[in-house]
């Protein structure tokens, strides 16, 4: 099955209405391993920041250069690291300026241009350009009479260029919002057969970009418009293999270059006329030029290909090649929206090169990349911000346009170390986003302070989760260790029965104002001697289904009663979408296991096998008169995720997890999707399923499982009772939970952070009518369903409040008690031991475990 979703998340560069990713195979949205990143983070779209407020002098232009050698670095810098002050220590840092273009941008897909009279255009696919007129300080809206025109007829542009004279060059098709209105109107029949040719292409052509063939037929086409308003239509003829032209480029010369779907690059002329420049294996996705230069990089190329324009050759840089190899091998482009690597020219040969590792200096063919920036003390290596385009401006500074209109300007301080005086450790056991987007906020914020951030399993590690906790519990019963832990994952209880961490309720008592919590959710994690460790996201259990079904799930017998009056009322129709005695044990675990254990902390044995009774019914329920298509699918479906992935469907969060357009697509309202919502555009979602033809009467709600008022704990932090550094370390999680770190959409245990969330995200294209998100899916019988996102109303906001303010009962993963009861629960249901042999087994599995 192939989705895809809004505001170009997905990292394919087709286009599909409004900026949808095209119905194809290669979509990598599909899936994703890490819960933070399957959510659709606000930060894209709506992000806030700081308003700059100094004056800056100097012009768009290029850094000047020093002796023009790399071991030189940057003039001005140069004394920059490396130079000492009076006592050894090391002085010269560039530092972050931000201005908040939010309320001028739409976050989504901007480019940033200097201009050769001094000043500066973002380019906007959604709504007027902006411009500065004072090398970035102010900005205001540039209205542009051909830009109006668009706009009011609703023409959607997929590409903007701009040169140095201010000619921009647009790709836009006309008649998308004239197709997509004749497409509403269109029969479920014909988009089938459309989203099956499209998945056909792409079978016939796996390793081609051909592949990308789109749901709809666009016909885009190619304008100039000179600086005096005058509109050159553009001639070209694109070959059957490209299928239609998709990013338009520029030389700072004016020359103009067009990527489409295939291997061709077409050179525009300035009276309209093109012709074919260049040929590649694969088609970039994104261009920059330096001198005579044509740089290009995409989702199949192991490193940059610099082609020289004038010589008609490739060039070979290793050194570039292999600092690409090591620091962003896996890169992605984000739809052409925001790019994991981007790459701007400097003066003469120096090309430079910003990601999440910062910013890196290169002379093309010399001998060493020099670091200008360090991105672990910067915006660069914020999750929350996707970049978009860099400039290097006069003085030596530069200007970075995030997402989320998110200006930066990096000015360098020659009287500030280039490394902060004091460093504190935060820890995690796998990589987390939002601790990430909390280190970086408080090292903004405190820049004398360093945090370094451990990770316990990094990607592609051959450490186990065992060894890492291992080494972990080493440093920490030793008195060292990290100052600040998110606790997902490690034995958090073990580690307050033994006083390892500190207690946090005068801490979490003096977060008032826009730093306060839900009180409800912190105090689910008093103990007799007090708070140990605080929440800072968390899911919430959801159904959808029927109404009269839906209002009976108050607990798991209830379920199983349900699951069982479904399978007399509807034989052989898919109730619960799962095939497995594994994916029952699974999905019904995050509701029920924090009754596993009593007070005291040890297995409740009788809770359990009352868990396991209950599953079997479900699971017999399900299973009865399933046709063999189903089981068949669901099979197939699990193969295609431990190749994706390395793992099952089922072990992946498959509890908390849940799939309503595949709940839509099987076409029987009677049945029942459970998971949860994780943040205000989920709820959203679900909710929006009622505006689908047929499913009006379908309601999402809260479940309950063996215990009730449950939510799912997504991050959970502590410190260090040892830490050297307390203090700081409760400035950071004062950060983690607080307001400016949790504005990205997930539901946040402050208070203020979950009130802006829920205000409306802006709509797809930035008009007033109300989609803010959008998802088609289809299955390879040809069925097809499309389901637009409204965002929730009043109404919808008081629910998920109340929701809210009855959470009492935290979930936590208990990897080994939850193993153990899923492996020995298999075994039982599969009728090849009996309960008492069950328990037996369960109690012997985690008998070493408990004791510890």
């Amino acid at each position: 099955m192939f989705w895809h979703k809004a505001k170009g998340n997905c990292k394919c560069s087709g286009i599909r209405r409004k900026g949808n990713c095209q119905l194809r195979k290669k979509c990598k949205l599909r899936k994703h391993r890490d819960r933070n990143q399957r959510r659709r983070i606000k930060s894209l779209p709506l992000l806030t920041a700081l308003l700059m407020s100094v004056s800056l002098l100097g012009g768009c232009g290029t850094p000047e250069e020093g002796t023009g050698t790399e071991e030189r670095g940057i003039e001005g810098a140069g004394e920059m690291q490396g130079a000492d002050d009076a006592g050894g220590v090391a002085m010269g840092r560039y530092l972050e300026e931000t201005t908040d273009l939010g309320d001028m941008l739409s976050g989504y897909n901007e480019r940033l241009y200097c201009l050769e009279d001094g000043s500066m255009v973002i380019t906007e696919r959604f709504a007027d350009f902006v411009r500065s007129g004072d090398n970035g300080v102010t900005w205001e809206t540039d209205h542009r009479d051909w830009r109006s025109d668009m706009l009011e007829e609703n023409v959607y542009l997929m590409s903007i260029a701009v040169s140095r004279d201010d000619t921009v060059g647009v790709i836009y098709e006309p008649e998308a919002m004239k197709a997509e209105e004749d497409n509403d109107g269109a029969d479920a029949d014909t988009e089938a057969a459309d989203a099956e040719e499209s998945d056909a292409a792409a079978d016939e052509e796996e390793d081609s970009a051909s592949e990308e063939t789109a749901a709809y037929e666009l016909k885009p086409e190619v304008m100039l418009i000179k600086p005096d308003g005058t509109q050159i239509p553009v001639d070209i003829s694109v070959t059957e293999d490209d299928e239609y032209p998709c990013e338009i480029w520029s030389t700072e010369e004016g020359r103009m270059f067009v990527t489409t779907l295939g291997p061709n690059i077409y050179e525009v002329h300035e009276d309209g006329s093109s012709e074919v420049f260049l040929t590649v294996e694969e088609r970039p996705q994104v261009i920059s030029f330096l001198g005579n230069k044509m740089i290009m990089d995409g989702y199949y190329y192991d490193s940059l290909l610099i082609y020289d324009m004038e010589q008609e050759k490739y060039i070979e840089d290793e050194v570039l090649d292999d600092f690409i190899h090591e620091n962003y091998g896996e890169r992605s482009f984000n739809g052409g929206s925001w790019y994991d690597l981007y790459f701007f020219p400097g003066e003469d040969d120096i090309l430079y090169l910003a990601g999440k590792k910062g910013l890196h200096r290169h002379v093309l063919g010399g001998s060493a990349m020099e670091q200008v920036i360090d991105g672990n003390l910067t915006t660069f290596n914020n999750p929350a911000y996707g970049l978009f385009d860099m400039v290097a401006l006069d003085d030596n500074e530069f200007l970075a346009l995030f997402s989320g209109g998110r200006l930066v300007r990096y000015v360098y301080h020659a009287d500030v170390p280039t490394m902060p005086s004091e460093t504190i450790i935060a820890y995690s056991l796998e990589d987390n986003t939002i601790l990430r987007r909390a280190i970086s906020i408080y090292q903004n914020e405190h820049p004398e302070m360093y945090v370094e951030y451990e990770i316990g399993i990094t990607e592609d590690s051959s450490v186990t989760r065992e060894d890492a906790i291992k080494k972990l519990n080493t440093q920490i019963m030793a008195g060292e260790g990290p100052d600040l832990l998110l606790l997902d994952g490690l034995p958090a209880n073990s580690y307050i029965d033994k006083g390892l961490l500190l207690e946090l309720s005068g801490f979490a008592s003096s977060l008032n104002g826009e730093e306060a919590l839900f009180e409800n959710i912190t105090e689910a994690f008093r103990t007799e001697s007090g708070i140990y460790m605080l929440p800072c996201e968390f899911s919430i259990p959801v159904v959808i289904g029927d109404k009269a079904c839906v209002e009976k799930l108050d607990s798991l017998e209830a379920i199983a009663d349900i699951v069982e009056k479904l399978r007399r009322e509807h034989p052989k129709e898919d109730l619960l979408h799962i095939c497995s005695a594994k994916g029952i044990i699974r999905k019904f675990t995050p509701l029920c296991a924090p009754a596993w254990k009593t007070e005291s902390g040890e297995a409740d044995m009788q809770a359990i096998a009352d868990y396991l009774e209950a599953c079997r019914r479900i699971y017999e329920a399900q299973m009865e008169g399933l046709p063999e298509e189903v089981t068949e699918a669901y099979e197939e479906d699990n193969e295609d995720w431990v190749e994706w992935s390395g793992m099952t469907k089922e072990d992946d969060d498959f509890g908390i997890g849940y799939d309503p357009m595949s709940y839509l697509l099987r076409g029987n309202s009677h049945a029942i999707e459970i998971g949860s919502a994780s943040g205000a555009y989920d709820y959203s979602d679900v909710t929006s399923i009622l505006y689908v033809k047929g499913f009006e009467d379908v309601v999402t709600a809260r479940i309950a499982g063996q215990c009730e008022d449950v939510f799912y704990v997504d991050t959970l932090a502590g410190i260090n009772a040892a830490s050297a550094h307390a203090g700081q370390a409760q400035e950071l999680l004062r950060v983690l939970l607080g307001k400016e770190n949790g504005k990205f959409g997930s539901f946040v245990t402050n208070r203020a952070a979950f009130e802006y969330n829920l205000l409306p995200e802006k709509p797809l294209d930035g008009s007033d009518d109300e989609i803010y998100g959008y998802w088609a899916m289809s299955d390879e019988d040809g069925n097809y369903i499309e389901k637009a996102v409204y965002w929730m109303d009043e109404a919808g906001k008081d629910t998920l409040r109340q929701w809210v303010a009855e959470l009492k009962v935290p979930y936590i993963k208990d990897t080994v008690l939850e193993d153990a009861v899923c492996t020995e629960g298999i075994t039982y249901i599969e009728g090849n031991q009996n309960m008492e042999e069950t328990i037996d087994a369960i109690k012997d599995k985690i008998s070493i475990y408990m004791a510890e």
